[in-house]
């Protein structure tokens, strides 16, 4: 027989009790029914689910420190790998730089260098021009002729052939005058005071272009006209150049009788 005391649940129970005699006395005793096999099962029930479930816990923590530190590890490589882009471009612009710079030392160099050759050649040009100018002072013209610059010249008082006109000049240790620029230009179109007068420019041979050309009594070739007028053409190879009364150039055939120029 069983009964509820307090709520809890009560059972009775039969006890032999054995005495001296042969007869059996039997009494009853009630103890609660929770302290029994049972209680104790439902216990180790409680227990082994409270470790399984704090192994669980474990678990999913422990999984959630491997994903974390997976996570930073690739993180890391990824801003090592980045740093180490960034460090090979900075090795290739240094690199550049380096060969860039010894280029520019070389180039530095070489300025430095041209800059002496020319500081030389100045030195020279100097000296040069100094003896130029004592030689110049020191040079007089003859009687009759007029100086310009470094020459001197005459102008004929009669008219002769080119030809003619050239050999009197040679006689006279110079040569029909040859204008090398539009200052010696300016010069002889005032010294011929609007007369016309040969010069040294003649038609002959040219070795470089292998044909007649106009060419100077120095055997150089024509390369411009100072007084910047209209080509001079030639008709036939006996032909040359004189200064009209403007001064600009013409041509004639060498027999034509003008008066002349001579320069020294």
């Amino acid at each position: 027989m069983s009964s509820k005391v307090d709520g809890s649940d009560w059972e009775e129970r039969k006890v032999a009790i054995y005495g001296n005699s042969n007869d059996e006395e039997v009494y009853y005793s009630c103890q609660p029914t929770g302290t029994g096999p049972q209680t104790q099962s439902h216990s180790a029930v409680q227990k082994e689910w409270r470790t399984l479930l704090c192994l669980k816990v474990l678990c999913v923590l422990t999984a959630a420190g491997i994903i974390a530190l997976s996570i930073c590890y690739l993180l890391l490589s990824l801003e090592n790998n980045k740093m180490n882009n960034s460090y090979n471009q900075l090795q290739t612009k240094l690199s550049v730089m380096m060969v860039n710079n010894s280029r520019l030392e070389d180039e530095i160099k070489q300025l430095r260098d041209e800059n002496e050759v020319v500081t030389i050649d100045h030195r020279r040009l100097q000296d040069d021009m100094k003896n130029l100018k004592i030689k110049t002072d020191n040079k007089k013209c003859r009687n009759g002729w007029m100086r310009f610059g470094c020459s001197c010249y005459l102008k004929s008082t009669f008219t002769t052939s080119w030809d003619k006109s050239r050999s009197d000049c040679q006689n006279k240790g110079s040569d029909l005058v040859i204008i090398d620029d539009e200052e010696e230009q300016g010069f002889i179109t005032k010294l011929n005071q609007n007369g016309e007068s040969w010069i040294g420019l003649e038609v002959g041979w040219s070795t470089q272009k292998e044909k007649y050309d106009w060419k100077w009594v120095d055997g150089s070739q024509l390369t411009e006209i100072f007084e910047k007028k209209e080509k001079i053409e030639f008709t036939d190879y006996n032909t040359a150049v004189y200064l009209n009364a403007e001064g600009k150039w013409k041509s004639l055939p060498k027999t034509r009788h003008k008066t002349f120029i001579c320069e020294i």
